[in-house]
């Protein structure tokens, strides 16, 4: 597969690539398709997997990188029962495992800490190779929003100009970032109806869905949460919900059986709230379940059937789901 990668950004007229390998002392031979992928998805995503540095490297195989640009890829199966890493260029397609031939793990066994450093070896003892040449004439220039990497509206505050994808959807651009009114020390959201324009800063902000910041306030520190709407104003911005639930997500069916003494399990569910320290009431089938303040989990326990999930915050924001629950119902 990563040898078809290459060989389509070589010959992209081709319709396929024929491999011949020896297995069992017999040769044998299989093809790989080529055009399921433009030549330009195929460029961008071998450019992808060039990155020198690896979320997974502890920094030690910084010594065994090769000098030479090799699109590379790790892998390691369940267990560390196999270690894995393959590498191409225009020249060449190495392919490492690691592992007992009778599939029994070893700790310590992965794809990034074993296989690289072979793969790199190898390709070390290989004649120098050169980088694919780009697919210009299977792209376009577009501006892109530098943050999102979507393509540019109108309240992108910085810009740039990219090449993509042709076939790239160029109708749909960046939905996050977002023009706010905000009082003169920007800690409050308001509206004409609260405070005269004139008082008023506007500016673009960048505004992530509730569940989607959660998560990426956890590796970007420097992310702004989108300020509070003020008191007075809160009837005019009611469409800016900010409750979001992590878990279940819409359209997950939870399995809860019964235990040994053939009472329900329990399952733990979790919200998030772009106000760290609001108050969140949990509501099952109009049933109150719990209060939750700055850290929103509770476990929950139901029948089979499909509920009614109701999250209210301490302003009045309401959300909500319908909740499946599955499993063996009682005799």
């Amino acid at each position: 597969m990563y040898a078809a990668l290459g060989n389509h950004l070589l010959f992209p007229l081709a319709d396929s690539l024929r491999v011949t390998y020896s297995r069992d002392r017999k040769l044998n031979q299989s093809s790989f398709f080529l055009q399921r992928f433009s030549a330009s998805a195929t460029w961008f995503a071998l450019k992808a997997i060039t990155a020198v540095k690896r979320p997974e490297d502890n920094g030690t195989l910084k010594y065994f990188y090769s000098r030479r640009k090799i699109g590379w890829k790790t892998g390691t199966s369940y267990g560390s029962r196999d270690a894995w890493a393959i590498g191409v260029t225009p020249e060449y397609t190495v392919g490492v495992w690691v592992g007992n031939a009778d599939g029994e793990g070893r700790p310590g066994v992965t794809g990034i800490g074993c296989a690289a450093p072979v793969m790199f070896d190898v390709f070390d003892q290989l004649p120098p190779s050169g980088w694919f040449t780009e697919p210009i004439k299977d792209m376009t220039v577009a501006r892109i929003c530098t943050q999102t990497g979507f393509i540019a509206g109108e309240n992108c505050p910085v810009v740039e100009s990219r090449r993509i994808m042709n076939v790239a959807n160029l109708t749909r651009t960046c939905p996050y970032h977002k023009i706010v009114h905000l009082d003169p020390t920007e800690s409050w959201q308001v509206t004409d109806k609260c405070m005269s324009p004139a008082r008023m800063t506007t500016r673009s902000w960048f505004v992530l869905p509730p569940v989607q910041e959660f998560f990426y306030r956890q590796f970007h520190s420097e992310y702004l949460p989108l300020p509070p709407v003020r008191d007075d104003c809160r009837y005019e911005l009611s469409l800016q919900n900010p409750i979001g639930l992590i878990y279940p997500t819409p359209g997950t069916r939870i399995y809860l059986p019964l235990k040994g003494d053939q009472k329900r399990s329990k399952s733990v569910w979790k919200a998030t709230h772009r106000v760290p320290g609001a108050t969140l009431y949990w509501h099952l089938d109009n049933t109150f379940l719990a209060k939750t303040t700055g850290d929103h989990t509770i476990e929950v326990m139901a029948e089979p059937g499909i509920h009614t999930l109701t999250l209210v915050d301490d302003k009045g924001e309401t959300l909500t789901v319908k909740v499946e629950i599955i499993g063996i119902a009682k005799k």
